[in-house]
């Protein structure tokens, strides 16, 4: 475990006068402001508000993990969550446990562990916080809850669940939503969209946010499953309390909905398509059957895995998208596999993304700002305020919790 004192205040005044720089004549930035029948464009340049020097740094202030010790020891994170108090909650989810830490990082107890029965966790996939710091832990068959002093709440089913953290995330003020995709072979389904709901506290769907056409990584056929990497796929997340940030891989386009469902504005950026080569291919195979292997599956499950990939022309315009601090927008970047290094990020199943460490940073206006380097190994998850938690992993490829603070450039 790693604590760095002094973590950096609020950005609060430093967020508005890194951003603002004077309206749409601010030093450094070359992009227009448009309006389309009542949607707002912003077509940004290629170069940014804070010019060739960044305007942001990023400090870490706290790592949680250590391989000696079994109170810090994780396998595989599947999440985090922080808590209004400072506590940090970590799903463990090849041990199937729930950590909890202060906000030094020091242990305090465990919320959860594995097993079949009440407060127990099966095929947890995710965690996050809810309204009051209640905790939900969802799961490939349903969603247990625990209140903020770690006594289960009860488990709420869902049939057919999606496991993967990023079919979930929830606002700043705990409102958890959730993506819907089809159902897999022989279940019926009312249409062929997606759906990105809003649960309520017993696992009740409250409302529908948003609908879309599902992405193309992963489709039942009736002869095998089919795996098309670099396809076309949408990354989401909520915009705190704000609606919804969406974007689709094949194009450098963020689309900000609102709480209706309504689009707000479209958040442009130039990009300069990639041709997938063959060495990208064969990289990310390689990776997709290190993978397979270590979850277990059997020498010719993984062959047959290998016959459903196929890959589409191009690499994506983007990775992922975060809501970062005052309304700021951050945009992962895109990195081949055949730029991959062993120390590197690698592409992670069944994300079908390659993230680069580079991450475009946009305004709460819409206007690229500039460019973040997240250190090497790093997988940022959520932020709170200035603060970032997520996933680090060493060359061993070992992992721990890193927070690190977005705090303003030296002068």
């Amino acid at each position: 475990m790693k604590v760095n004192s002094g973590v950096g205040p609020l950005l609060g005044l430093v967020l508005t006068t890194a951003a603002c720089g004077g309206g749409e004549g601010a030093v450094g930035w070359d992009g227009t402001v448009t309006d389309s029948a009542g949607i707002t464009i912003i077509q940004n340049g290629s170069s940014g508000v804070w010019g060739d020097t960044p305007g942001w740094t990023l400090a870490e202030v706290l790592r949680i993990g250590n391989e000696f010790d079994p109170e810090y020891q994780f396998g595989i994170i599947g999440g985090i969550a922080p808590l209004s108090d400072g506590r940090v909650v970590v799903l463990d989810q090849q041990a199937q446990n729930l950590r909890v830490y202060d906000a030094a990082g020091q242990f305090l107890s465990e919320f959860a562990d594995a097993g079949s029965g009440p407060g127990e966790l099966s095929q947890a996939t995710a965690v996050l916080r809810g309204a009051a710091d209640t905790v939900y832990v969802p799961g490939w068959a349903g969603i247990d809850i625990f209140a903020p002093n770690g006594e289960s709440v009860g488990r709420y089913t869902r049939d057919r669940l999606w496991g993967s953290p990023h079919f979930w995330d929830s606002t700043p003020s705990g409102r958890l939503f959730y993506l819907e995709k089809p159902g897999m072979p022989g279940q019926p389904r009312a249409d062929s969209l997606d759906a990105i709901v809003e649960l309520g506290a017993e696992g009740v769907t409250i409302d529908t946010l948003f609908r879309m056409p599902p992405g193309e990584g992963v489709t039942f056929p009736e002869v095998r499953v089919q795996f098309r990497m670099y396809g076309r796929e949408p990354a989401w997340r909520l915009y705190g309390d704000n609606g919804l940030l969406l974007g689709w891989s094949d194009e450098y386009s963020i689309h900000h909905y609102g709480t209706d469902g309504s689009l707000q504005r479209i958040i442009r950026k130039p990009f300069e398509r990639q041709e997938v080569t063959s060495t990208d291919q064969r990289v990310f195979i390689d990776v997709l059957r290190q993978v397979w292997s270590d979850q277990g599956i059997p020498p010719n499950m993984v062959r047959w895995y290998e016959e459903g990939v196929s890959f589409g022309a191009y690499l994506p315009a983007l990775s992922r998208i975060l809501a970062g601090p005052d309304g700021t927008i951050w945009v992962q970047r895109v990195l081949a596999p055949s730029e991959l290094t062993l120390g590197g990020h690698r592409p992670s199943y069944p994300f079908v993304r390659v993230g680069s460490v580079e991450w475009d940073v946009f305004d709460a206006d819409g206007r690229f700002m500039g460019m973040i380097e997240f250190p090497q190994a790093y997988e940022p998850l959520v932020f709170r305020e200035n603060l970032v938690y997520g996933i680090w992993r060493d060359e061993l490829d070992t992992q721990s919790v890193m927070v690190l603070s977005v705090e303003q450039a030296a002068p």
